[in-house]
């Protein structure tokens, strides 16, 4: 049988690692609703810049409906805190209204034991009673009794003043709790509106887009020809690369490069810090038009202008691309693999160039006339031959 001073270490041990979870835990939910408010910050600061465009555009679309899922996350959020402060709520109750119940039951004891005493003060005082006693033994009894009388009444009056104390101390608590409720409720009731709000916003773009169905598809047509072209340099380039590499000899750095990014896989830090993914990786049906699939070879992220965008990783930089009416590219190698950044305003690095993991690559392209603030992200792996497109958002730590 285990020793009764290892029964208390790992007792003690299980309560303080319950107490570090429970810290870690509300920390994390903190963050996570900072992170939130953040994001619903940026989705409006976007909507109000495109109120004064004349026309709906699928990026407005995205921002609505960004918005709209993110105000339907700080809802249930809201009602998970509202849940659980009701909880709090209940049970606060419960032992205010416990520590009540003893303090009349103490102070009705007590009441008891004041009147007993003041009725035999009328007959005798202590004194008395004890000289009274016909014998020595008796004597010291009632010198016995008299004290414990005493001693219980000072012990009663102690245990009056310690909970009032408590009771006072659970009610402050109760209030607050209360007062928590009450805005938790009041906040809900705005988010709600708000989100009506953004769910009529989001209906009135889209009607507004489906009138515009023949402009939209010669966009998205005229969009998807220049994806393929930017598509074609880049596995020109990276195949290009990769026969330079056969020729050579085998590089010891790129073997590292190659180890170092998988073992980053669900790590890599965003390379737009403040930014929402409008569109992911793959095949997925048109916002607007019906029976038209889009095909994603990366993730799109959204953002506002003046965004910097940063390097997810070490390597050296193989390619600065000129995109026609869609800023540069760059693509940056981590051995075995490529991380390629698209719709860049401006680039600060150059080909060849080593860089570090969260080293600012350049700026964000902001659209002259649609304001879109859109950032393409992808990330491709070679294997001898074979060349593939993978999902950055399996590579991207969580947010």
């Amino acid at each position: 049988m285990m020793p009764l001073s290892c029964l208390r270490v790992c007792f003690i041990c299980l309560l303080s690692f319950a107490s570090v979870c429970s810290a870690q835990n509300s920390l994390k939910l903190k963050e996570e609703k900072k992170a939130l408010e953040e994001k619903i910050q940026l989705t409006e600061q976007l909507l109000a810049s495109t109120q004064n465009q004349k026309d709906s555009t699928t990026y407005i679309l995205d921002v609505a409906r960004e918005n709209l899922l993110l105000r339907e996350r700080a809802l249930q959020m809201l009602f998970a805190d509202l849940q659980q402060i009701q909880v709090a709520v209940n049970q606060t109750t419960t032992a205010y209204n416990q520590s009540r119940s003893r303090l009349e039951q103490q102070k009705k004891q007590y009441q008891q034991l004041a009147v007993l005493a003041y009725k035999n003060s009328k007959e005798y005082d202590a004194l008395l009673f004890v000289l009274s006693a016909p014998d020595f033994d008796k004597a010291m009894h009632r010198v016995k009794y008299v004290e414990e009388n005493f001693a219980l009444r000072k012990r009663l009056i102690l245990q009056i003043k310690q909970e009032q104390v408590k009771l006072d101390s659970t009610q402050k608590v109760l209030q607050n709790q209360l007062k928590q409720q009450k805005a938790l409720y009041q906040a809900e009731q705005m988010q709600k509106r708000k989100l009506e709000s953004t769910k009529q916003q989001q209906e009135n773009i889209l009607a507004a887009l489906q009138g515009r169905e023949e402009e939209l598809r010669k966009a998205f047509q005229a969009q998807n020809k220049a994806k393929q072209e930017l598509e074609n340099r880049i596995i020109d380039l990276i195949r290009k690369e990769e026969e330079e590499r056969k020729n050579a000899k085998e590089d010891p750095h790129v073997l590292r490069l190659t180890q170092q990014f998988e073992k980053q896989k669900g790590k890599l830090p965003y390379p737009v810090q403040k930014s929402f993914v409008s569109s992911e990786f793959g095949r997925h049906p048109h916002k607007v038009l019906k029976y038209v699939w889009e095909n994603n070879n990366g993730i799109d992220l959204t953002t506002q202008t003046g965004e910097f965008v940063y390097a997810v990783h070490e390597g050296f930089v193989t390619a600065v691309i000129a995109v026609p009416n869609a800023g540069y590219s760059v693509i940056v190698s981590h051995g075995n693999y490529r991380s390629i950044y698209s719709n860049l305003e401006t680039v600060f690095v150059k080909k060849s160039q080593a860089l570090h993991s969260s080293q600012v690559l350049g700026k964000v392209l902001t659209h002259p006339v649609s304001q879109r603030t859109v950032f393409h992200f992808e990330i491709w792996k070679t294997d001898k031959a074979n060349i593939s497109q993978l999902n950055p958002l399996l590579w991207l730590e969580k947010q």
